[in-house]
Formats: structure tokens, C-alpha cells, sequence
């Protein structure tokens, strides 16, 4: 089963209270999953699928726990 979006655009929704977004905080011991994908998206915007992103953060928290 195929999970990604293709050739979409997801915006904020109409009655959302919030004006702006915010960074997601690290935690003491490293970052976080949404620290992570925000990071990734922020500096290379459309550049990874669903299931490339979903895929390069798993194995970097992988690769942070095994090192730690």
C-alpha cells in the first residue's frame, strides 16, 4: 500500500488559531523526531517524499542510539 502524496500541496487549515509556527525544542539527550524532519525540510524544501524522510529519520535516531 502507497501512503505518499503525490502532486500535493497540504496548507494550514482555514480556522487553525495559530499565526505562525515554531522550531520543535531538542531534548537534553539530542533531537527529536520533528526536530529532525523540520531540519530536513527546512533546508531543502520538496525535497524528500513521505517515505524518504520517514526513512532517513529512523535510521538517524538508529544511528544516534547506537553511537550513544
Amino acid at each position: 500500500m502507497d501512503w505518499n502524496y503525490y502532486d500535493t500541496f497540504i496548507t494550514v487549515a482555514a480556522d487553525c488559531p495559530s499565526e505562525t509556527g515554531i522550531k520543535p525544542l531538542c531534548k537534553k539527550n539530542g533531537k527529536t523526531k520533528p526536530g529532525i524532519e523540520f531540519e530536513l525540510l527546512a533546508n531543502n524544501p520538496y525535497g524528500y517524499t513521505q517515505e524518504e524522510l520517514l526513512y532517513i529519520v529512523q535510521r538517524s535516531k538508529e544511528d544516534y542510539y547506537a553511537i550513544s
